[in-house]
């Protein structure tokens, strides 16, 4: 018999990293195409024909999806049942009854004066700007308030349609740019039903908020940042005619900048509200307010003097909220300094639940709405990317095995029903990481890397009613591309991204400061689809050709030839009788000037700072991305029917 001793004894810790693994399941990083469909969606014979049918239904759109719900265009997620949206009507109906019934709290606004708008605008401050093609660029000044319809091309609307030749071929516009008239950190389009007008919400700060400062200037005025604005901009998508958008609503009010802000999911059964609108304060709460619809065209300017309801921790020192996300119509969930997480009740206001998650600041929160509402995956700035269950508050959670991991760049984790996981940066140890991945929400450990940018990435969004997805980085550019190919391909089918637009920013000098422009930007469109590639990869791939000698004999295997696929191009193989040296070091140096861009500084002003898919399926193919200049461009971003193939 074993001694009791060696019985109860602890194992020595192996040093074998192949013993020390801390995943064992199903999942591999060489599983792809329909094997790694099987596992991510399966084994329910019902789930994986869903999954397949949106393999069938997107696959072949490598960047953006089809205008209109058609065969390739947006549709609902195939997730959810078919009463839930009745159910969601109801529930919805029922509890704003109750709210509006209770009334122990209402909001309460109060119209600003004429006379004292002034004092709650941006500077207005014009900004020259060049927009449209490469070959075609047009220049014009905008100011806070102003907006410019734009065509698909990126021209001004006005301008083609003043041109001669196109009095017989009269098009509405397919976008506009918007001047907020500050640096925008947050930016959400409402969710609404029917062909109806579109509503932007845009949080935004001034611009003296990150101008550099040296060691002798003069301390601002701590009062000034207790200010807050938020801009609602009206844009008539179901108009065909040209009609301008115009910015309707700012709300201000006294409880710091907005630093974020998000609707609410579900549409208020009021047809004279736009919805919930949640704002992140600079003062560390969470402040819901109801929006209305606009009365007229002009702008209003409010000033709030109490919200619909305020939440947060006031009881513990130095913990304040850093990033929130909608649960339901009243439920919340927020993250916190302390690397906790809480659930909120809107009505009647309470606190549910509280999870510590992590021991650092939780810098993005998304909930898995509307098939997963209590899926919190969360991102601290020093820590794993962890998945927690509130409806088992008991129960472990989960987390990305990559430790060390660091994040510092909000707006980066994005929850996407159609794929039932999220978009995010792959967790990475190194402060410049480039790499967007995604996570199942079933197998939340391993992260599959989708995309790699040219530069650090600023912000991300997928699409409620498809799962394309737009990246700003650093640099300006925005790119598109197709999470739903990249995950399921095959070995021979390739995977492209696009560079959508090209944002530059130059400050004003000293002397142009002082006739009250803040500077030049230019927009560059029309750029072609590049290869989706991972640098670091590609990098191995041709160390590895030029180790291999092209004249060694080495004896040819029996193969059989597999017929590839139309438009395959070579993986840069070595030509026979070439020996392929020269063709080698250049990919190496062009792969190591492409490294070194990620480290590149740039204007802090260029960076594209939000984007934001349209969530609702009538309009669900437009999108808008913001920049630190302070303008917002508006998109059509759909493609037709008929234009669209393998290479789209």
């Amino acid at each position: 018999m074993l001694e009791k001793q060696a019985i109860h004894a602890i194992v020595k810790y192996p040093t074998d990293t192949r013993d020390t693994r801390l995943y064992e399941g199903p999942l591999r990083d060489w599983l792809r195409g329909l094997g790694l469909l099987k596992i991510l969606y399966g084994p329910d014979p019902d789930h994986v024909q869903i999954a397949w049918g949106m393999l069938k239904k997107w696959f072949n759109h490598q960047i953006l999806p089809n205008r209109g719900p058609g065969e390739s265009g947006v549709m609902e997620s195939p997730w959810l049942a078919e009463d839930y949206e009745d159910k969601q009507r109801h529930w919805s109906r029922s509890w704003y009854d109750r709210y509006r019934a209770a009334r122990s709290r209402t909001q309460r606004l109060r119209k600003i004066r004429s006379e004292h708008i002034a004092l709650f605008q941006p500077a207005m401050t014009e900004l020259a700007c060049l927009i449209g093609p490469f070959d075609r660029q047009q220049q014009l000044r905008t100011q806070y308030g102003i907006a410019q319809a734009t065509l698909e091309t990126g021209e001004l609307w006005q301008a083609a349609e003043a041109a001669p030749e196109a009095s017989s071929s009269r098009s509405s516009p397919k976008g506009w740019v918007l001047d907020a008239g500050g640096i925008p950190l947050a930016m959400e389009w409402a969710p609404l039903a029917g062909h109806a007008e579109q509503f932007l919400a845009v949080a935004t700060i001034p611009f003296s908020d990150q101008d550099p400062k040296d060691a002798d200037s003069i301390e601002p005025d701590p009062e000034e940042f207790k200010k807050g604005t938020l801009q609602v901009w009206s844009l008539p998508l179901h108009r065909e005619e040209g009609i301008q958008a115009h910015l309707v609503q700012a709300l201000s009010f006294d409880w710091g900048r907005p630093k974020r802000l998000q609707w609410c999911p579900v549409p208020l059964p009021d047809d004279s509200k736009l919805g919930l609108l949640a704002v992140l304060c600079g003062d560390g709460q969470v402040r819901i307010l109801e929006v209305s619809k606009p009365l007229s065209a002009a702008t209003s300017y409010d000033w709030v003097v109490s919200p619909a309801a305020t939440l947060g921790i006031t009881n513990e020192y130095a913990v304040h909220t850093t990033s929130f996300t909608w649960v339901n119509i009243n439920r919340i969930c927020l993250g916190h300094s302390d690397g906790s997480i809480t659930l909120w009740s809107i009505h009647p206001l309470q606190l549910i639940t509280r999870r510590p998650v992590h021991t650092s600041h939780i810098v993005d929160i998304a909930s898995g709405f509307p098939s997963h509402p209590y899926h919190i995956a969360t991102t601290p700035v020093g820590g794993c990317p962890t998945l927690t269950d509130l409806n088992l508050p008991s129960a472990e959670t989960t987390f990305t095995l990559e430790p060390n991991s660091v994040n510092f760049q909000p707006n980066l984790l994005d929850w996407n029903d159609h794929l039932q996981g999220y978009v995010g940066l792959h967790p990475s140890p190194l402060p410049h990481n480039t790499v967007i991945g995604f996570t199942h929400v079933r197998h939340f450990v391993q992260s599959h890397m989708l995309m790699t940018t040219s530069s650090m990435p600023m912000c991300l969004a997928t699409g409620r009613s498809h799962p394309f997805t737009l990246v700003g980085c650093a640099d300006g550019s925005l790119w598109a591309f197709n999470p739903l190919r990249v995950l399921l391909k095959d070995r021979y089918d390739e995977v492209h991204k696009l560079k959508v637009l090209q944002h530059d920013f130059r400050p004003a000098s000293a002397i142009k400061a002082q006739q009250q422009i803040r500077g030049a930007a230019r927009i560059l469109q029309g750029f072609r689809l590049e290869y989706n590639s991972n640098l670091s990869i590609d990098l191995v791939v041709a160390r590895n050709k030029k180790a291999i000698p092209s004249n060694s004999k080495r004896p040819k295997p029996k193969i059989t030839k597999r017929k590839k696929p139309v438009g395959h191009k070579d993986d840069g193989g070595i030509a026979p009788g070439d020996s392929g040296v020269l063709r080698v070091d250049e990919e190496l140096l062009l792969i190591r000037e492409a490294e070194k861009t990620k480290a590149v500084v740039h204007e802090p002003l260029t960076r594209v700072t939000v984007v934001a898919w349209n969530p609702n399926v009538e309009y669900g193919w437009w999108g808008a991305a913001a920049m630190g200049s302070g303008l917002i461009k508006v998109m059509d971003l759909g493609l037709h029917e008929w234009g669209v193939g393998d290479d789209a």
